[in-house]
């Protein structure tokens, strides 16, 4: 099976993590353009017919390869999330700090994707 958005070594790679994982990363890649994509375990568990432990798992097992990366900040505004879906946008998040100034705040429950 082709895949739309990474190529054959990419794929080889995701395999090795497991079958979930490749079709777990074609799901990010496929809504991450969207504005407030919701990438939340429990969703993508429905949608799968798999329990939440086990996307969970996977996407722990994503995060610890450098496929995938959640990242929380609260300020004043409540709780933000910055999700890096890729390889490429996973390793440029390092050293990257949060702005909490009132002009770089992300409105309360939107989501930044990178």
């Amino acid at each position: 099976m082709q895949t739309l958005y990474f190529t054959p070594d990419q794929t080889k790679r995701l395999l090795a993590i497991s079958d979930l994982a490749l079709i777990q990363m074609q799901h990010y890649v496929a809504i991450a353009h969207q504005t407030n994509p919701n990438m939340e375990d429990e969703v993508l568990a429905t949608m799968l017919g798999k329990s939440e432990q086990v996307i969970k798992r996977t996407r722990l097992a994503l995060t610890s390869a450098g496929w995938f990366l959640r990242k929380k900040h609260t300020d004043a505004s409540g709780l933000n999330v910055a999700y890096f879906v890729g390889e490429q946008a996973v390793e440029n998040t390092q050293g990257i700090t949060y702005q909490t100034s009132t002009s770089k705040r992300t409105p309360e429950g939107e989501l930044d994707i990178i």
